[in-house]
């Protein structure tokens, strides 16, 4: 019977940010990452939104799941000892400061992005934030990427 993966998950307030943390070996141990994992960081953000940290928050399981497959895929190619880190879940708060703009033009459509923020207000907003926002405003507009 195999043994349970071993994973590190942490969470970093400042950025709002979840990563896990583990050797490549324990990739080979089961077939998917534990549930156990997402269901555990999952809870942090709930908490997190909860208290009013956060307004929103993602939990990249179907990435993390890709990752684990990959790495399963090399087999003896990669050493069971190399460590994995991995950003898993990103939470925050939305700026409606940035807008996205579609044009359509005979290529396709061009997205414009636009952000009016106060220099006092764009240095509180971390960077892994205002990506994130990004990427939410073009999952908004039905985009998959």
């Amino acid at each position: 019977m195999f043994e349970a993966p071993k994973i590190q998950v942490t969470y970093n307030a400042r950025l709002r940010r979840a990563r896990v943390q583990f050797a490549a070996s324990e990739c080979m141990k089961a077939r998917k990452p534990p549930a156990s994992v997402l269901a555990k960081i999952d809870e942090k953000f709930r908490e997190e939104k909860e208290e009013g940290h956060i307004e929103y928050w993602e939990v990249f399981a179907k990435r993390f799941d890709e990752l684990w497959q990959h790495i399963r895929s090399l087999g003896d190619k990669v050493s069971p000892n190399h460590q994995i880190k991995f950003t898993i879940g990103q939470g925050g708060r939305r700026y409606e400061e940035m807008q996205i703009l579609v044009k359509q033009s005979s290529q396709g459509p061009a997205y414009l992005l636009s952000c009016h923020f106060s220099e006092k207000r764009m240095a509180s907003v971390s960077f892994n934030g205002f990506i994130f926002n990004v990427i939410l405003k073009f999952k908004d507009l039905k985009l998959d990427f």
